[in-house]
């Protein structure tokens, strides 16, 4: 009896360790396949946060001029102006009619030609900035503070 008890007992556990096998045999169940649309959907959410980031530091980062600093960037820009208009004169003989006969784009700019010149205005900051053709160039910068009141014109600048 003890031989069959033995037989027993050691069938058994061939048999658990077969079914043991073959279990581990088996291939895992197929996992849920996702939608085809949740990587592209994710990618898209995390490429319009870096964008709008990045848009974001770029704006907080534009510098903002004083009324200071754009009055004189308005003085610079009507001296620009100014000595175009005078070259064009000086080529032709009169005034142009506008700035675009002049090959200026400077939209920020009102142009009013007159019979004995011409005078140019910048409403762009908190003060209008105007030239005069009667006013010397160098006197002009002195006023708006980009030259220093001692500063000679250089040669051929009126």
């Amino acid at each position: 009896m003890r031989d069959s008890e033995n037989f027993a007992a050691a069938a058994g556990e061939l048999i658990d360790e077969v079914q043991s096998t073959i279990r581990d045999d088996e291939p895992a169940p197929a996992r849920e396949r996702r939608s085809p649309w949740v990587l592209p959907g994710v990618l898209a959410i995390v490429f319009a946060g870096v964008l709008g980031w990045n848009l974001w530091l770029l704006q907080a980062a534009s510098p903002r001029l004083s009324p200071t600093e754009a009055r004189r960037a308005d003085g610079v820009m009507v001296f620009v102006a100014t000595q175009a208009v005078e070259g064009w004169a000086a080529e032709h003989g009169r005034v142009p009619e506008d700035l675009d006969a002049v090959g200026l784009g400077f939209t920020e700019l009102r142009y009013a030609p007159s019979a004995g010149g011409f005078s140019i205005t910048s409403s762009q900051g908190e003060a209008p900035v105007r030239h005069d053709r009667s006013e010397r160039i160098d006197d002009f910068m002195v006023r708006m503070g980009v030259a220093p009141p001692d500063a000679e014109s250089p040669e051929g600048i009126r």
